[in-house]
């Protein structure tokens, strides 16, 4: 503690001895004093080659050096932030902006509502939990949804349109009074004595369940199983659950050794049976589940194999595995229909995935039967089954239709609102039991709409619109333009910006980037980017290879050996939004979390003629180590290891850690969480600690780490982009003007 307020001081003296923003060369008389950053001696040898790793002390996170300097760190960025002149009034504004509004349409239903999340128990009651929708916002792959308690309570009912009483509130389970509780989920068992629910503690990729003994209300504490990857499915007095073994820490410890198990309640954890073990690269998930079978998928990135348990000799045979190609496609089981045959989402056969029928005993692909395919050149991203039809997601250069297929073959398009963004499609029963279909529907400029679809009518309802206070979606328009990258593909750019604007390269400009993993970047409306656009600037969304918007190769494109063609698109994007001048390079940024994170990184070291400042968010910065920690070694497929020689020497030409040089690069805020267990913090650390003493130039390169946070830093929204606008418009020389009522 002493280092940190030692080091605020030297913070306040080096700014008192610097001007903020500018060009590099021009508003900054001298380098910024950065909290020191103690190099070690550690390197590694790759094929005869020595890698120095000054900074891989900070790869214990928890160490007292490493907080004492992250908390240096954190103190120096704050004080910088918090004295640029706008800083104050642009996070008054984001506080608006993320305070949105949910309206019932004009003609539609209800506004936004809880869901009650409810099993029956054999005593006739219920026991739920009030949770709601959250969508990830650009901070992981894919367009993950989930629901989560709003309160971490769960109650008990005789009746669901009584709220009963409370049962047990999770929030209890605290170790430290400032945790972070997340209750996901909970089942009973079926004799009705015990409940069991699923906790996720400071965003941890790695889950707890307690079991709670419905006679007297307790947590079984002997019972408490951590370090769980996934759900877990309710079997007879017992569960299945996916462990990660020989976890440590869950912020460092590699989550490479994945098992199947089996736990009785009344037994001691410890000897719960083993039933499957993955083979040390592939990520395991428990799937579907039966009257006879449990499925659960084993991945390596994008791709899948899909087991099967016996229900009722699970304790004597093995799992056998059930349908797969080798990992080099990806299955997945959606759901099964009244005959008990499943439905598979695969990439097998498809430019990117297809629907098939498959029986649970022939489950050969040449016993499938196809339900959803596009026609030829379509990219059909999600399915889902709804009331006896199939509802798919295509994509068209990038942007979203919505596309019904029906069992005889015939299609019908659901016409959308304009060129934008399909997200949160799901099949729910209404009041009357009827299948009704949800989604909604956005642009870079329209803030959601959701709308519900009748199947048997073919009718759409608008349901609710979202508001932002101030913000008129009518001044704005989204376009798609594309740009030419290095080898002649074509790479689809969404852009937003106020109508009329005047494109002579001075208007500010952010790009954001995703590129891996086989993740779309659909053109959906962020809040985030709200204060940009109301501020005279261009928000765009790169499309570029690694993605899935033109497929599977599209994918292919984009990874492994192919990685480079991914920097090279955004650069190209960059070059477009120049030459057309939509902006300038003094006044273009660049942002991107996790893989995004990446890209936003290296591109910035390869092409720092092309931006002002970057914003590299929880990113994989290290390509030489990241295998080491938590779900790293799952990356293989997007990045390769450095253990093996070829993979090496691509990796290291591009791994921002170890592409330093002393040359001015754009400004730079690096933003990480200090808990997050999907891309470790000691990424940001060691490649801000390098950016800060091997980087040359006048510019400032920060980091923020955010305590108790996770992955998406979705407590720190507010900040997180308050810090990053401040800083933009204050490095690209924007007045900022809040927006008039």
């Amino acid at each position: 503690m002493r280092f940190a307020r030692a080091q605020g001081l030297m913070v306040a003296m080096a700014m008192l001895m610097t001007a903020c923003g500018g060009s590099d060369g021009g508003g900054e008389p001298h380098k910024l004093a950065y909290p020191a950053s103690a190099a070690g001696t550690a390197s590694h040898s790759y094929f005869g080659q020595t890698i120095a790793e000054p900074y891989q002390w900070m790869e214990n996170t928890t160490g007292d050096d490493t907080r004492a300097w992250v908390d240096a760190q954190n103190a120096f960025s704050l004080d910088y932030l918090r004295a640029l002149p706008s800083y104050a009034a642009i996070q008054q504004r984001i506080e608006q902006i993320l305070t949105t509004t949910v309206e019932p349409a004009k003609h539609g239903g209800g506004g936004q509502a809880l869901d009650k999340q409810a099993v029956r128990g054999t005593n006739g009651l219920y026991y739920y939990q009030l949770s709601r929708k959250v969508e990830s916002e650009r901070r992981r792959p894919g367009n993950d949804a989930n629901r989560v308690s709003v309160d971490n309570r769960i109650y008990v009912t005789d009746d669901l349109r009584n709220s009963g009483r409370v049962l047990l509130d999770v929030n209890q389970q605290n170790s430290h009074p400032d945790d972070h509780i997340e209750l996901s989920s909970h089942q009973l068992t079926p004799d009705g004595k015990y409940l069991v629910y699923r906790l996720i503690r400071n965003y941890s990729d790695l889950a707890e369940l307690h079991v709670v003994d419905l006679n007297s209300g307790a947590d079984l504490l002997n019972e408490t199983i951590r370090h769980v990857n996934g759900d877990f499915k309710i079997h007879q007095n017992g569960f299945f659950y996916v462990v990660a073994q020989n976890v440590s820490d869950v912020y460092t410890s590699a989550y490479n050794q994945l098992s199947l198990r089996y736990h009785a309640i009344g037994q001691t954890p410890g000897d719960d049976q083993e039933l499957f073990a993955g083979d040390g690269l592939a990520n395991v998930q428990l799937g579907h589940m039966d009257e006879q079978y449990l499925y659960f998928e084993t991945a390596v990135g994008s791709t899948d194999e899909i087991y099967r348990l016996g229900l009722a000799t699970f304790a004597e045979q093995a799992p056998v595995k059930w349908l797969g190609d080798g990992f080099r496609s990806a299955f997945h089981i959606l759901d099964a229909d009244a005959d008990r045959d499943l439905l598979v989402l695969t990439s097998s056969g498809a430019l990117r995935h297809r629907l098939v029928k498959v029986q649970p005993d022939d489950p050969d692909p040449s016993a499938w039967t196809e339900l959803v395919n596009g026609a030829a050149g379509e990219v059909v991203e999600d399915i889902v089954p709804c009331a006896g039809a199939y509802f798919a997601e295509l994509f068209d250069d990038g942007a979203s239709r919505l596309v019904r297929f029906d069992g005889d073959g015939s299609r019908s398009e659901i016409a959308l609102p304009g060129i934008g963004a399909v997200t949160g499609v799901e099949c729910a029963a209404d009041a009357d039991g009827h299948d009704q279909l949800t989604y909604s529907y956005s642009t870079l400029a329209q803030p959601e709409r959701k709308f519900s679809y009748d199947p048997a009518s073919g009718s759409v309802t608008p349901v609710e619109d979202m508001r932002i206070d101030g913000f008129d979606p009518s001044a704005y328009v989204m376009e798609r333009i594309f740009a030419t990258s290095a080898d002649g593909t074509r790479i689809p750019v969404f852009v937003a910006h106020r109508k009329g604007l005047a494109l002579d390269g001075g208007n500010p400009a952010m790009i954001y980037v995703y590129g891996g993993f086989a993740a779309a970047e659909r053109p959906a409306f962020s809040s985030h980017a709200a204060a940009l656009l109301e501020n005279g600037g261009v928000y765009a969304v790169a499309q570029v290879r690694g993605g899935s918007e033109y497929g599977n190769p599209w994918h292919q494109a984009g990874r492994a050996a192919n990685k480079q063609n991914t920097y090279d698109d955004v650069a190209a994007v960059a070059r477009h939004l120049i030459g057309a001048k939509y902006t300038s390079a003094a006044r273009l940024g660049l942002e991107g979390g996790s893989n995004g994170g990446l890209t936003t990184a290296a591109v910035a070291l390869q092409y720092p003629e092309l931006f002002r400042v970057v914003f590299p968010s929880v990113g994989v910065l290290d390509l030489l180590r990241y295998q080491y920690f938590t779900s790293g070694y799952n990356w293989y497929e997007d990045y390769g290891y450095s253990s093996d020689e070829t993979d090496f020497k691509r990796l290291l030409t591009i791994s921002p850690l170890h592409n330093v040089r002393n040359v001015p690069y754009p400004a730079m805020y690096i933003m990480t969480g200090q808990t997050d267990s999907r891309v470790v913090p000691s990424h940001s650390y060691k490649f801000a600690a390098t950016m800060q003493n091997q980087a040359g130039g006048r510019n400032p390169y920060l980091l923020t780490a955010f305590p108790k946070s996770g992955h998406q830093l979705i407590d720190y929204r507010t900040r997180v982009s308050a810090d990053t606008w401040a800083f933009f418009f204050d490095q690209t020389g924007t007045a900022y003007r809040q927006p008039t009522r």
